[in-house]
């Protein structure tokens, strides 16, 4: 079972009383420039993805924070 929520995601076996993992929903990112380190491949900046438990919750130089649901979800026709 995943239970992805706005706040918190959610996963388990199904019939269990309760989740065996609960983490935050928002995710971190910084990105960073060819110029700034080692080149990405092709060019272009490379993005580092901080996830889970200690993923937003840690403060990292120039990193973003978002969330999959931020702006609501749309359907496009």
């Amino acid at each position: 079972m995943l239970d992805i929520g706005a706040d918190t995601t959610r996963a388990g076996y199904a019939g269990d009383d309760t989740p065996k993992v609960v983490f935050p929903t928002s995710y971190g990112y910084t990105v960073n420039n060819p110029s700034e380190g080692a080149p990405a491949e092709g060019g272009q900046p490379a993005t580092t993805l901080y996830i889970g438990e200690n993923g937003p919750s840690f403060w990292r130089p120039r990193m973003e924070v978002s969330n999959p649901f931020e702006g609501g979800i749309s359907q496009s026709i």
